[in-house]
């Protein structure tokens, strides 16, 4: 196979709503792989890694070659289309970390029967977790009726488990409360239903408070996952006793005002996403807030249950989620550039539908 022409999706590194498409052409070497994306989800979870981008090092997974730009990462699936690589075989597919875009050049490293790692020089300092492509004739995670589902909520509810596992861990923090930001957002609603199904399990007595927008309020009711909603507007109503903060919305504003109504009272203020993307210039951290980032928790779960156990319950937990969603959870297929702009801005803005996941197919037309 002779040279590959791709297409990505560039974001003006200063001003999110300001992109383009990159069309270029590459050429793989000896020992080198290239991965057509067949498809890939984009959420809220993708916004958050364009604001955390420089402190998290988003950025660096795929760098852009246009400056002020950057390219998105995303979570999907994507086929070999050409291997000179002796360990991969031309048709084998993989689930993970790409960029969005329509192809992704590899050295893989350290190859399996579940996957390989990508050893390309730029990502050798960067988390682990996003390097590796799972095989997905191996992937115990993986059958081909769920595409839709794993692609929205694979990365997604794999936070929610680390975080769910992380606040169990440290006793909710002695809170009588859990409040979560962003209710709607669908990483929050498998926390939501994290929480429940502990408590269910264990008899605890720790409730699950929702806050949202007035848009999302009927949406979040219906959900059944939480104790109490309220409205953004209803600060005020909270009642004082100690609370858990899981901030999903990533408003300082926002966090200001929960921190002040609940004073004392508030045990943790744990940051987890940027949802809202029309507060670019306010994403510094709250003065109580502390991240979280999910590959610390799953590599100390890892050390202390060993890998085997932790996929394990990672991967029950994940089936008994994907089947209370079957109710609620819709599925919007986005083909082609312009389709894909106009739902990066919708995600942006918070004005896509709560009630449906993007998967986007973009082609290099």
């Amino acid at each position: 196979m002779g040279s590959t022409k791709s297409i990505h999706f560039l974001t003006n590194l200063q001003e999110f709503s300001k992109y383009k498409f990159e069309a270029k052409e590459f050429s793989s070497q000896e020992g080198e792989v290239v991965l057509q994306i067949d498809s890939f989800a984009f959420t809220g979870n993708n916004i958050s890694y364009a604001f955390l981008g420089d402190s998290f090092g988003y950025w660096k997974f795929f760098p852009s070659q246009e400056e002020d730009y950057g390219i998105i990462p995303v979570w999907g699936f994507a086929s070999v289309i050409s291997s000179k690589n002796p360990s991969v075989a031309e048709g084998e597919r993989f689930y993970g970390y790409y960029p969005s875009g329509s192809h992704l050049l590899v050295q893989p490293g350290k190859v399996r029967p579940n996957g390989f790692a990508d050893t390309m020089p730029h990502r050798s300092k960067l988390p682990g977790i996003y390097n590796f492509y799972t095989n997905l004739a191996t992937d115990p995670m993986y059958t081909p009726e769920s595409e839709n589902f794993q692609l929205i909520y694979r990365p997604l509810f794999s936070t929610s488990f680390l975080l769910e596992d992380f606040l169990y861990d440290k006793q909710y923090f002695a809170s009588q409360r859990i409040l979560l930001t962003s209710a709607s957002s669908k990483t929050a609603i498998a926390l939501a239903y994290l929480i429940k199904k502990r408590k269910q399990q264990e008899n605890t007595d720790v409730q699950i408070l929702g806050m949202t927008s007035e848009k999302n309020l009927a949406f979040v009711k219906d959900l059944g996952l939480y104790d109490e909603i309220l409205g953004y507007t209803e600060i005020s109503h909270l009642q004082k006793q100690k609370t858990t903060i899981v901030d999903f919305a990533g408003n300082q504003e926002l966090n200001r005002k929960l921190e002040e109504q609940l004073d004392e009272t508030l045990q943790y203020l744990c940051l987890v996403g940027i949802v809202h993307g029309s507060s670019q210039n306010d994403t510094s951290n709250s003065g109580r807030g502390k991240i979280f980032f999910a590959p610390a928790q799953m590599k100390k779960r890892s050390r202390e249950w060993g890998l085997s156990k932790l996929q394990e319950t990672l991967v029950l937990s994940y089936q008994g989620f994907a089947s209370s969603t079957k109710e609620w959870l819709k599925f919007q297929e986005i083909l082609g550039q312009e389709a894909f702009a106009k739902a990066y801005q919708a995600v942006l803005t918070g004005s896509s539908s709560a009630d449906t996941g993007v998967v986007v197919k973009l082609s290099n037309s």
